[in-house]
């Protein structure tokens, strides 16, 4: 809401009277004050003299009731007084002779005097209206003041609540982010106990299939367990038995009875006893 809820203050019907006075009266004294300074000067040196004073004393009137402590506005309304009605006394004994001072003095204050009250009540009603006007706009500026500030402290209230929304929310969000790493952790941790513990149940099976196949091994015979390729068979010549190898057969031969080297070797035993 921008709008003051109280409207400017109207101006008085008496300003508009008044100044509609204060120009009739002008108008009376200005012909009264061109007439009287025409007879002693010219048209336009009239004209300006008689505009000069009666003129200056409305103006003077006003600024007297706006600044009654400026003394030289005293002096200035005085003067005005004291020429304007010289000339009217002067007008008014010229043109009858036979009044008496009372008359004349009427006839020379009395417009006179009727436009400087008017103008000072005009004054006095322009400088209240003005005040009035003044009051009204300075209620208005404080008014719109305090709206301007409830307006600031509203939008305050506004940003701090939005910034109070903005820190709520970044808050769950770091809420739910941690909430989120603690269940990766927490699969991370399951999955590795997982692992660890299928890596323990494959090593209990590998133990338990060694337990196992050691006592199938112990039983079997070394040919059936460890298969050896086959060799080529030697024969003795003096008997029917064969050998795998060479060295056997050497060491059978000397044994053997049909073996010419186990003969040989007896025969040399045999010698050996008789000598």
């Amino acid at each position: 809401m921008t709008n003051y809820p109280h409207s400017r203050p109207q101006a008085p019907v008496q300003l508009y009277l008044l100044s509609g006075l204060v120009v009739f009266g002008l108008a009376a004294l200005w012909l009264a004050a061109f007439h009287a300074f025409l007879q002693v000067a010219s048209g336009p040196q009239a004209f300006f003299a008689a505009t000069l004073i009666e003129a200056g004393l409305i103006i003077e009137a006003l600024a007297l009731v706006k600044r009654p402590k400026v003394w030289y506005i005293w002096i200035a309304v005085s003067i005005s007084l004291v020429v304007s009605g010289t000339y009217n006394y002067i007008q008014a004994a010229t043109v009858a002779p036979s009044f008496n001072f009372w008359q004349l003095g009427t006839l020379a204050l009395g417009p006179l005097s009727a436009l400087a009250f008017v103008s000072l009540t005009l004054g006095y009603e322009l400088r209240e209206y003005q005040q009035r006007v003044e009051k009204w706009q300075t209620d208005r500026a404080a008014w719109l003041e305090q709206r301007r500030q409830e307006a600031e402290a509203y939008e305050r209230q506004k940003e701090a609540e939005r910034q109070a929304y903005l820190y709520r929310l970044q808050e769950a969000e770091r809420e739910r982010q941690e909430r989120e790493a603690e269940r990766h952790f927490q699969a991370e941790e399951s999955q590795r106990e997982w692992e660890r513990r299928q890596q323990e149940l494959a090593q209990r099976r590998l133990e338990r299939r060694e337990r196992l196949s050691e006592p199938a091994l112990a039983g079997m015979p070394i040919a059936q367990s460890q298969p050896e390729p086959a060799k080529s068979e030697l024969q003795c010549p003096g008997c029917p038995r064969t050998f795998g190898t060479q060295a056997a057969l050497n060491a059978h031969q000397r044994f053997c009875p049909g073996s010419g080297a186990a003969q040989s070797e007896l025969e040399l035993i045999s010698a050996n006893g008789k000598q």
